[in-house]
C-alpha cells in the first residue's frame, strides 16, 4: 500500500473511532491503527508513561510479536479500553478459547475498535469452544462493515449451521453468494440443502466443486457430470467397504451416493472429509 492510502485508511478509521460514544484521545487512536495494522515494532516503541490504556495496547504488541512468548502479566487497566482485549488474547495463547470466545466477543460487541486480526482470533476460538450463539451475535454486527464483511459472513454462515440452523445458514449463503468460495464452506452450504430436501441444489453446488478440488474440467450441467459417475454409482457397495480411500475416492463415494439419491450416506462420507480436511 502507498503511503497516500495508508494515511488515507488511517485517517478513515481514526475519524470513525473519534465519532465513538467514550471518544478516545488522539494517542490512543493513533497506538490502536498500529495494532490494527499488526504493527508491533512501531507500536512497541510508543512512550506508555502518560496512558494505561497505550501500555496495554504496546503489552498486547510484544505479545503478538513474540507468538506469545512475551508474557505480559495482568492488564494496567483491566477495566479500561482494552482490559478485556488484553485476558481475551492472553487466554487464546493460553488455549482456554471458552474464555477467550467470551472475552474477545463481549469486547467485539462493546467496543468501537475494530481489528480483522481480533475478529479472526475470536472466530477461530468461538468455532473450538462451540460457541455458536455468540459467533452468530458478533458477526451479524459486522456484516453491515465492508472492511469486515467477509468474515462477518462466514462466521454468521458457520453459527447456523452448527446449531442446525440450515435455512438462516441458507439465507445468508444465498444473500452473500458471491463471499463463498471456501470449499469447506460450500461442502457445508450443500449439506445445508439437503439438510432442507433440496438435493438437486446440492447436487449442482457439489458437482462443480469436485471438478475444482480434483483439476477435472468445470462443467456448467451437473446432469452431465452425473454421467461421469456412472462406473462409481455401480461399483459404490465395493467403494463403500475399502479401507484407507483416498481423497478423490471418497468425493467419489460420495457423489456416487448423492446422484443416488442416498443422501444420508452422502452426507456421512461429506461430513468425514470436511473433518478431515479441517485436522
Amino acid at each position: 500500500m502507498n503511503n497516500s492510502a495508508s494515511a488515507t485508511k488511517t485517517k478513515s478509521r481514526a475519524t470513525a473511532r473519534a465519532a465513538a460514544s467514550d471518544r478516545p484521545d488522539d494517542q490512543i487512536l493513533a497506538a490502536w491503527d498500529l495494532y490494527a495494522d499488526a504493527a508491533w515494532s512501531d507500536l512497541a516503541g510508543l512512550d506508555d508513561s502518560g496512558s494505561a490504556d497505550i501500555a496495554d495496547l504496546i503489552a498486547l504488541a510484544r505479545y503478538e510479536a513474540t507468538d506469545g512468548v512475551f508474557d505480559p502479566g495482568p492488564a494496567k487497566n483491566p477495566t479500561g479500553l482494552f482490559g478485556s482485549l488484553r485476558a481475551g488474547m492472553r487466554a487464546c495463547y493460553e488455549h482456554d478459547y471458552a474464555r477467550a470466545a467470551d472475552l474477545l466477543g463481549r469486547w467485539l460487541l462493546e467496543k468501537e475498535y475494530y481489528s480483522a486480526g481480533v475478529l479472526q482470533r475470536f472466530r477461530d476460538a468461538a468455532l473450538i469452544a462451540e460457541a455458536y450463539a455468540l459467533l452468530g451475535q458478533v458477526s451479524k454486527k459486522f456484516l453491515g462493515k465492508p472492511a469486515f464483511q467477509k468474515a462477518a459472513v462466514e462466521g454468521f454462515f458457520l453459527a447456523q449451521f452448527h446449531q442446525d440452523r440450515h435455512k438462516e445458514a441458507l439465507l445468508i449463503f444465498e444473500k452473500f453468494r458471491e463471499q463463498f468460495d471456501d470449499a469447506i464452506l460450500l461442502q457445508k452450504a450443500a449439506l445445508s440443502m439437503m439438510r432442507v430436501d433440496r438435493y438437486q441444489d446440492a447436487e449442482a453446488l457439489l458437482a462443480p466443486l469436485y471438478t475444482r478440488l480434483t483439476g477435472a474440467q468445470y462443467q456448467m450441467r451437473y446432469d452431465e457430470i452425473r454421467a461421469d459417475y456412472s462406473d462409481a454409482i455401480n461399483n459404490r457397495a465395493a467403494l463403500a467397504k475399502k479401507s484407507n480411500r483416498t481423497f478423490e475416492e471418497s468425493m467419489q463415494l460420495g457423489m456416487a451416493y448423492l446422484f443416488s439419491s442416498e443422501y444420508d450416506r452422502a452426507m456421512q462420507v461429506f461430513q468425514a472429509l470436511m473433518k478431515s480436511q479441517a485436522a
